[in-house]
């Protein structure tokens, strides 16, 4: 029975291997807003 199962976890991890990689990766990443162009605002300029 256990040998099954470590028959079944090797073949899927040799399938999707690289695509379960590639989603952890996904999400570990930082999200950056890219709408922030600038720190200030120019048509508000504190100085």
């Amino acid at each position: 029975m256990w040998e099954l199962l470590e028959i079944l976890t090797e073949h899927i991890g040799q399938r999707y291997d690289l695509a379960l990689q590639e989603a952890l990766a996904a999400e570990r990443a930082p999200s950056i807003d890219t709408r922030q162009t600038s720190l200030f605002d120019d048509e508000q300029d504190p100085f």
